[in-house]
């Protein structure tokens, strides 16, 4: 059901208004959130997805009443990219340091912290042009947040579809592409994560591998839970490890404390990746309202 025409109005002010002038608005929807037991519940699953084997002593209700906030803040947020494109980042060096046989790279992120705005703050580090790896919804999105969200990306890179499938992607690395892509999707390989067996995405793992192309791994840490620093990774060397499997567990691994010291900051993370079963089988699971489907 559209929006009555005085609240898209209203919006509509509220994003176009400089950031300190929206803040009250988001907060009092933050306080509206608190208080709505739906959407608390709703947190409170996504939270326990990432803390409850991995953080078991982890205070649930504050972390989901941190994760409404993050939430609510992320989609303000697309509409003032000043306040995204501007982040600190420390590494972009690895970005050139060591490269592949034929110059390509693959940078590997969560969907984890302000990652809407990764890719033009390492345009503005210096980084080398980047070529995103974006789902096919991003490429005709009906939604106003999803519409910001391109843009975003927009700002600081290229933007493929993943439907050129792992083909397509190997030969944009052989063409010396810097390739970014998110290592958190569902998928059909065992992995390790958060305290939890669960099944994910190998493509990047499987490109690296195939073609001796180097992983570099965005890390991101913050100290007031709204702006951050990314942190580029020493690069990955696929030559180091036994097979493509060996080495996107690697780069879980070296992700995982990132998103234990600040789980408010995943963004739906019960969708991230094929959950399984008690018989180690995939299951299929009652979405959240707002989960997305991929």
């Amino acid at each position: 059901m559209p929006a009555p025409p005085v609240k898209e109005a209203v919006v509509a002010a509220v994003r176009r208004a400089p950031l300190p002038l929206a803040a009250p608005l988001v907060r009092r929807r933050i306080r509206r959130a608190h208080a709505n037991p739906d959407a608390m519940a709703v947190a409170r699953r996504q939270m326990e997805f990432v803390v409850a084997a991995a953080r078991p002593d982890a205070d649930l209700d504050d972390l989901a009443r941190r994760y409404l906030e993050q939430m609510i803040w992320r989609r303000e947020l697309r509409f003032h990219p000043r306040a995204l494109t501007r982040q600190q980042v420390t590494g972009v060096e690895n970005l050139t340091r060591v490269r592949g046989e034929r110059g390509g790279l693959i940078l590997c992120f969560l969907h984890h912290g302000r990652f809407d705005g990764l890719f033009a703050s390492l345009k503005n580090a210096g980084a080398p042009p980047l070529t995103t790896v974006a789902a096919p919804i991003l490429f005709d999105p009906d939604e106003a947040y999803l519409k910001a969200h391109r843009r975003l990306i927009d700002l600081g890179s290229t933007t493929v579809p993943s439907t050129i499938g792992f083909q397509g992607l190997r030969q944009l690395v052989l063409e010396g592409r810097t390739l970014t892509i998110a290592v958190d999707m569902p998928g059909s390989t065992r992995v390790r994560f958060v305290g939890r067996d669960l099944l994910g995405a190998s493509g990047a793992a499987r490109i690296a591998h195939d073609t001796g192309t180097p992983l570099v791994l965005v890390q991101p840490t913050t100290t007031d839970g709204l702006s951050q620093t990314i942190t580029l990774s020493e690069p990955l060397l696929p030559q180091a490890y036994p097979d493509p499997v060996s080495l996107l567990q690697a780069a879980l691994d070296q992700l995982e404390p990132y998103v234990l010291a600040w789980p408010e900051a995943y963004e739906w993370p019960r969708a991230k990746f094929t959950q399984l079963g008690a018989d180690g089988n995939p299951i299929a699971f009652q979405r959240d309202p707002g989960e997305p489907t991929h």
